[in-house]
Order: C-alpha cells, then sequence, then structure tokens
C-alpha cells in the first residue's frame, strides 16, 4: 500500500485551538524576524510579507503583547500574562484582554514608530458602537498613550488568491529570501543585479516607462535578476494591477507621483480609514 503525501500549496500548516474552534496556520519565514512565525491567515501573511519587503520597516513581531484593555495593563510576554490572570483571579477581579495581530517598526524622518496591527476579513470588520470597536479604541487609546500607532487592515480573505497583489508580493518575497542561501553565497540573479544596478537604473531613468523583458535583454540577465529593482524599491509599479511579468513597465522611483514607496503602499491601499479605530496621520 502506498501512501500519498498531500502537500498544501499555501505552505506547511499547523492548527490552533481558540475558544473550542481549530484554526489553520502558516508557517512564515521573514528576513526581518529570526524566529519561524505561526501566522493564522493568509491576510496576516499578506501584510507581513509586505512590511519585509518595505525599506521603511526594520522588525516585524508577531502577536508581540497583550493588553488588559479594563485594568490598563500590557502584558509583554507569556509569564506576565499569566502572572496577571492568576492575580486577577485571586482578588476576585477580571480583565478583558486583547492581542494584536501583527506589530511593524517603521523608520520615519523623526525617529523609529512602532505600529500594532489588527488584520479583519472585510465581512468581519466591527461597526461603530458594538462592544468589539470599543474595545479596540480603548486599545487605541492606550497605546497612544505609549506612542504606539493603531491600524485596522481589512481584505476580502475568500478572494485574496484572486489578487494580482498577491501573487506579485509572494513572488518578490521568496525571490528576496533567496538573494543568499545557506551557505551565505549569493545567487546567480542576484549577482547579474548587483553587477548593473547603476546601469540598470540609469537606463530606468532616462526613459518614461520602460519594460522588465528590454532591460533583461539589454544587459543579458535573467528576468528575475531585474525584479531586484522592485524588491530595492528602485523603480515603481502598481503591483495591484497585473501579476508582474516580461512586459511590466517600470519607472524610476524617485520620479514616481505617489508616496509613500511601493509596498507601504500597497498596505495602505488595505487600510481601513473609515472606522475611528484607526489612529490619525500615519
Amino acid at each position: 500500500m502506498v501512501n500519498k503525501l498531500h502537500i498544501d500549496p499555501l505552505g506547511a500548516t499547523r492548527q490552533l485551538g481558540k475558544r473550542g474552534a481549530l484554526k489553520q496556520a502558516t508557517f512564515l519565514q521573514l528576513k526581518k524576524n529570526a524566529e519561524l512565525l505561526s501566522v493564522e491567515s493568509p491576510f496576516e501573511v499578506l501584510l507581513a510579507k509586505l512590511a519585509d519587503l518595505s525599506n521603511a520597516v526594520i522588525q516585524i513581531d508577531y502577536q508581540p503583547f497583550t493588553v488588559d484593555v479594563v485594568n490598563e495593563r500590557m502584558l509583554l510576554n507569556h509569564a506576565q500574562l499569566q502572572a496577571h490572570r492568576q492575580k486577577l483571579k485571586d482578588s476576585g477581579m477580571s480583565g478583558v484582554f486583547y492581542t494584536p495581530d501583527l506589530r511593524f517598526r517603521w523608520r520615519t524622518p523623526k525617529g523609529n514608530v512602532d505600529e500594532v496591527i489588527e488584520a479583519k476579513d472585510v465581512n468581519w470588520v466591527p461597526s461603530l458602537g458594538d462592544e468589539y470597536t470599543e474595545k479596540l479604541l480603548h486599545t487605541r487609546a492606550l497605546l497612544a498613550q505609549r506612542g504606539i500607532q493603531f491600524g485596522l487592515y481589512a481584505a476580502g480573505v475568500t478572494e485574496l488568491y484572486l489578487w494580482a497583489l498577491v501573487s506579485n508580493v509572494n513572488k518578490l518575497h521568496a525571490l528576496m529570501l533567496r538573494r543568499k542561501d545557506a551557505m551565505n553565497a549569493l545567487s546567480p540573479d542576484y549577482q547579474q543585479y548587483l553587477e548593473h544596478r547603476d546601469a540598470l537604473l540609469a537606463c530606468v531613468k532616462a526613459e518614461p516607462a520602460v519594460s522588465l523583458a528590454r532591460l533583461a535583454k539589454r544587459f543579458e540577465m535573467t528576468l528575475w535578476a531585474t525584479w531586484h529593482l522592485l524588491i530595492d524599491e528602485l523603480v515603481s509599479v502598481d503591483l495591484w494591477c497585473a501579476p508582474l511579468g516580461p512586459q511590466t513597465t517600470v519607472v524610476d522611483a524617485g520620479n514616481a507621483p505617489e508616496e509613500p514607496a511601493l509596498f507601504r503602499r500597497s498596505m495602505l491601499a488595505m487600510r481601513n480609514t473609515s472606522r475611528e479605530v484607526l489612529c490619525q496621520g500615519a
């Protein structure tokens, strides 16, 4: 008898128990976090990969802490959380707990800024005035006192893998992780890119828009090598409109009218700005 091995195309997963239910999680490797993270939703995976690609993000943490909203306590690790729960139990008190999905540390002209992320399916975004929104509002206020921003991001999770954005981000992120192998040797396409980077950028600057295929042909390199211009955010393109390919045209990021940079811009398109649980000015 032959046992067939079934491989999940979305990656290795594990089952998480939560309130009596089982949730599937994806193991995620990031450049900006040394741990192998167990991320609970495809949307969280997308946001984490965008942040990992963004030159403006210097650190990524998954479920970084827990907040007791009622007692205004921030519990930074499991030991603190367990001790706090026991203290509440011993005193006959109760808490209302919230754990953010992700924390990104952004590099800004005024210094580093932490933003905690709540990633929601659009069908589960809370309505203003309901109990969950009140918890998020109190969490936002508590975090703001500590100089931490709060962001609610929403997407149609069931439609996520139909988006060109997801395909593009997955490919770019995988290529970034493959720049060096386990022996710290550079990949051939990355070597080609580094050798011709200045010339590639000069060519992009000289033309209003140039295709990746034309760049690859001109410098006799693989198409993959030209994608490193995107990974380094030296060029700009609409990651939402179509899958990246030979005919994708790019422009000099310095001349692109959109701000901020490529991957942050893609994230902001999913930020839920219609809700009061969002911080202003982020």
